[in-house]
């Protein structure tokens, strides 16, 4: 889960059909990328990241998955 997403989400008050609407997707997607079923490409982690006020790179991490360490390409 990406805690610091939606704890920088509602600091701002915002809720997830919001900040969908600020950044052009749905609340669902909003919601999957918060519990990591989905990585954004990198314009919609970068328009999140903008409107949440937080460093795009928060959206990089590692996952291993079967075996296999795989890297989600989202910068910048």
């Amino acid at each position: 889960m990406r805690k610091w997403m939606i704890e920088a989400r509602e600091s701002k008050g915002l809720s997830r059909e919001q900040l969908a609407s600020e950044v052009g997707t749905t609340r669902s997607h909003i919601w999957a990328i918060e519990n990591e079923k989905r990585t954004p490409r990198p314009e919609l982690a970068n328009k999140i990241a903008c409107a949440l006020n937080v460093d795009v790179g928060l959206f990089m991490y590692m996952r291993v998955q079967n075996g296999h360490e795989e890297q989600a390409a989202t910068s910048a």
